[in-house]
């Protein structure tokens, strides 16, 4: 018996293992030191009024956005983020000097502490644009 399927739907004969079961996942599943990497970063972002995204695979390495959230969040220094997100997390901050991605992104890459340990956290803090205000109702038109 044949069965169609849309290629790579769930179900589909590509995605199926022994005995015609979905085959096992690899990807879905987040490292224990990068989950707690996350809530100590997002705990340290809330406090200066920015939002912690986690983005990508989370397999060779954590990806973390810092976005500036509240009309609290200041611009003057995102320099504090990397060396206290580190210490909180128990990581160190790579000895390469930040880079400045498009839309003005600052970056950092922050390191397990263990010699062979070949994860990494890649910090990315988006300074606010103090250009864009709000009207007085509050909405942006």
């Amino acid at each position: 018996m044949t069965t169609e399927a849309t290629p790579g739907a769930l179900g589909s004969n590509a995605e199926l293992g022994a005995g015609g079961a979905p085959a096992a996942q690899t990807f879905g599943i987040i490292d224990p030191d990068y989950a707690r990497v996350f809530t100590q970063a997002r705990i340290i972002a809330w406090s200066y009024g920015y939002a912690c995204l986690a983005h990508g695979s989370f397999t060779r390495d954590l990806d973390l956005l810092l976005v500036p959230w509240t009309d609290t969040a200041q611009a003057d220094d995102v320099d504090y983020f990397a060396p206290r997100i580190a210490d909180a997390a128990g990581l160190k901050v790579s000895g390469h000097p930040p880079s400045i991605r498009p839309h003005g992104r600052k970056t950092w890459t922050l390191l397990f502490p263990g010699f062979a340990d070949p994860r990494w956290v890649d910090l990315s803090v988006l300074t606010p644009n103090d250009r864009i205000q709000p009207p007085r109702s509050g909405r942006l038109e």
